[in-house]
Parts: structure tokens; sequence; C-alpha cells
């Protein structure tokens, strides 16, 4: 059972602001977009809801932007955890090695949006496209290098767990090999 709102609804703290969905099959992508359209601050760190945010997970990344501010998009190593088997993912840490990923056919993946942060004035400008069902993570992170505006940084430290289920879009086989090793 997810207590979310729950939990979300006890913490005292003004800060906190709930916005339920508008449309419950509108997806990740226009969720990602309101979240950064309601957003009053000036970074966004996406988290999903069943994965799991090491302590200091906000404070590094928000001191790893702020090395480039508004153009740095952070992320982090990330430990992957598929039943009871766990694994760190340690991507490349430099925004060179990192697109470099971007631009080959197999094992790309050197990022990983679902643990990064933002300036919310990129997110904003880079609207996750709602007509894809799966990979609007790739096709958002795509767009935000062809431009040239960002830089891509991983951190060397593990700061997101990273719950991976048996029917998500990692696990399809047919997906599999364009991403990782």
């Amino acid at each position: 059972e997810d207590r979310t709102l729950e939990i979300c609804r006890s913490i005292p703290d003004s800060r906190i602001r709930l916005h339920p969905k508008r449309d419950e099959l509108a997806g990740l992508a226009t969720s990602k977009n309101v979240g950064a359209q309601l957003a009053l601050g000036d970074y966004i760190a996406y988290q999903d809801a069943d994965d799991c945010a090491m302590p200091t997970r906000i404070e590094r990344l928000l001191e790893e932007s702020l090395k480039s501010p508004g153009r740095r998009v952070v992320s982090s190593w990330i430990e992957k955890v598929i039943g009871d088997k766990s694994t760190i993912f340690s991507p490349p840490t430099s925004h060179k090695e990192i697109v470099r990923g971007f631009r080959r056919e197999f094992n790309r993946c050197t990022f990983v949006s679902g643990a990064m942060m933002l300036p919310r004035s990129i997110a904003q400008r880079f609207e996750n496209r709602v007509k894809f069902k799966h990979q609007e993570d790739w096709d958002h992170l795509s767009r935000m290098y062809e431009s040239g505006e960002v830089e891509f940084v991983n951190i060397a430290e593990t700061l997101y767990r990273y719950f991976i289920r048996p029917k998500c879009s990692y696990m399809r086989k047919e997906a599999n090999p364009y991403a990782y090793k």
C-alpha cells in the first residue's frame, strides 16, 4: 500500500504542497511537466514514488548544480535493485564522457534521469513530450544535449536507490540492448 499522500500530509512544513493528479491516465511525462510549471524553487529533483533517495542526495545534487548555475544537469551513481539482488551502477562523471554515450548505438546509458536535478528554467524550456509512452526520459535528455545549453555531470557517489520492477521498460528485451551493458 502506498502511503505517500498520508505521509506528506503529516509533515508540518509549508514548503510541501500537494497537487492531486488531474488525469490518472496522463502519464509520467505530463506529471513532470505539471510539476515543473508548479515549482517555486530554482531547481527540480525528480523522485519516483517506489525509489529511495539517500539522506544527502538533494544537498549533494544542489551543491554540484551550483558550480554552473542555470546550466548544469546533475545525477549520481545509483544502486539498482532487482528482486533481492543489488548492484551499483557507476556511469561516467564528466560531461564529455556522458554525452559520448548519448551518441552510441548500444550501451548508451551514461546518465540516470530519474535521479537527476536540473534548473527549473531548463525543465520548463525542455518539456517532456507526452506522446511517448516509454523512453520519454531518453527523448528529454537527448533534446537537452542537442541544444548545447546544458552540461551533464554525475556525482561519483551512490545517492539513489532504483527499484526495478519486472514489468518496467528497463526489463523489456527489445529496449535493453540499446541502453545497458
